[in-house]
């Protein structure tokens, strides 16, 4: 029965094997042998925004972004007719 199951999901999940494996190596980091995390093509400090949300900084790096945010808010629409 575990058999069974266990080729069932592994069946069913296989088509996102290929995106779970872009995702490790580009933002998380790859297991190694040893069970620990290989460095990532891009490190955690360059795009998690965990710490700057906490001390209450902005969270893009992107000006334009926050001023497009801002605005949307203002007229409370996202893509308003002219």
């Amino acid at each position: 029965m575990f058999i069974s199951s266990v080729s069932t999901v592994t069946s069913i999940f296989a088509p996102f094997l290929p995106v779970v494996d872009y995702f490790e190596d580009t933002w998380i980091g790859r297991p190694d042998r040893r069970n620990r995390r290989r460095t990532a093509t891009f490190p955690h400090i360059i795009w998690n925004c965990f710490n700057s949300a906490m001390t209450g900084l902005p969270k893009t790096n992107n000006v334009v972004e926050g001023w497009h945010r801002s605005f949307e808010c203002h007229i409370s629409a996202s893509h308003p007719s002219i």
